[in-house]
């Protein structure tokens, strides 16, 4: 659904993050979670983190793993 609307897929889901089954070339865009705690307050910190970068990174495309302590960028 998220390709036929162009939207960027943001989950928690780690399977997403397989790009032999999931190429990031053929997606507006996926960002996964990958946080070891799924409180509320750590994904939505996650989640300004990645929208701080949108500006200036392309999410289109791409795929995007957000840690803790850091993001990763793979085209």
């Amino acid at each position: 659904m998220c390709s036929h609307e162009t939207r960027v897929l943001v989950t928690l889901d780690l399977d997403f993050s397989n790009i032999l089954a999931y190429p990031p070339d053929r997606f507006s865009g996926i960002v996964v979670l990958r946080l070891a705690d799924q409180a509320h307050i750590t994904v939505q910190a996650a989640i300004e983190r990645v929208l701080q970068l949108l500006p200036n990174e392309p999410v289109v495309g791409t795929l995007w793993i957000v840690e803790h302590r850091r993001i990763r960028i793979r085209t």
